[in-house]
């Protein structure tokens, strides 16, 4: 049994070796070599949406230029924990969007991030609740 663990141990070693010494290239004839897509971030405002073509495009602030990103057909909207359709992205909006960069300099996003609605009650600053009621302590009342 002993012996066997060794060999089984030699033989992981010399085939790690092996792959390690030729660059992962005797493994990988015959196989596709699968490269990391590049992911970006970005944020602006939109210019202009087609929903039938899948396409936002952004004013670009360093270019002085327009850029056009493809939307994927699974793309997520969202608007805080709310989920959006393209349809509610608008002209004017300012967004984020997170996404693939393609081989071929494509950008297709994955998600689109819209500004949050304003919390219900919470738009006036003022305090509301049991942190608004004066403290009792060091003197106040009795």
């Amino acid at each position: 049994m002993n012996g066997r663990v060794l060999s089984t141990a030699s033989l992981l070693v010399l085939l790690t070796g092996a792959f390690t010494l030729n660059g992962g290239q005797a493994w990988a004839k015959g196989h596709a070599v699968h490269h990391a897509a590049k992911s970006f971030r970005v944020a602006g405002t939109v210019q202009s949406v087609d929903a039938d073509q899948n396409r936002i495009t952004l004013a670009s602030k360093k270019k002085h230029a327009e850029v056009v990103y493809t939307v994927a057909p699974n793309a997520t909207v969202k608007s805080g924990r709310e989920r959006k359709s393209l349809a509610d992205v608008t002209p004017g909006m300012r967004v984020r969007l997170r996404g693939i960069l393609g081989a071929d300099k494509t950008r297709t996003v994955q998600e689109i991030t819209l500004p949050a609605a304003p919390r219900r009650g919470k738009s006036n600053g003022a305090l509301s609740g049991p942190s608004a009621r004066p403290s009792r302590r060091y003197g106040q009342g009795s």
